[in-house]
């Protein structure tokens, strides 16, 4: 059984790279390419990873939620670079602009965790999610950040020893 869970967690993320890689990549298609990459893919690829921070987060797991950080942080300027307008909106430039500098934050104070900062600058980078979807016309999604709700097979919480 915990091979199978194991190897389901390799998959959906495997899926969830390809999906987001071949999204992206789209976008770099040229100028015969007119097809814009499906950003809702790639965002919603940000907020697993970012989910999954905030569980590691909330577990007070360093090492975790810096492996989740990077894998954000990753998406996010696949999203920057990737998509820099779609459908008429400058995505990369405010993924840019209102994301990042949270993010690199965030790997600042998980290198020596104050975890009330940590949480405090979790939070304002949500709250920059949700400012970028108001400023793109997308007020209508709204990020929380949810404690206590873990829907996926796996434990945020450290190991011994950690």
């Amino acid at each position: 059984m915990r091979t199978l869970k194991h190897f389901l967690s390799i998959a959906g993320v495997s899926v969830a790279a390809l999906s987001l890689a071949s999204s992206v990549s789209a976008q770099s298609g040229g100028a015969h390419d007119e097809e814009e990459p499906e950003l809702a893919i790639a965002m919603s690829q940000l907020q697993y990873f970012t989910h999954k921070l905030a569980l590691s987060v909330e577990a007070r797991n360093a090492e975790l939620a810096r492996f989740y950080l990077h894998e954000a942080e990753e998406t996010a300027e696949a999203i920057r670079d990737g998509i820099p307008e779609y459908e008429g909106m400058a995505i990369g430039p405010l993924v840019g602009s209102m994301l990042m500098p949270h993010v690199e934050r965030l790997g600042d104070l998980l290198e020596q965790p104050e975890w009330p900062a940590v949480d405090r600058t979790l939070a304002t980078a949500v709250d920059s999610c949700n400012a970028c979807h108001a400023a793109t016309e997308h007020g209508f999604i709204v990020i929380e950040l949810e404690t206590g709700s873990n829907p996926y097979m796996q434990s945020f919480k450290p190991r011994d020893g950690s």
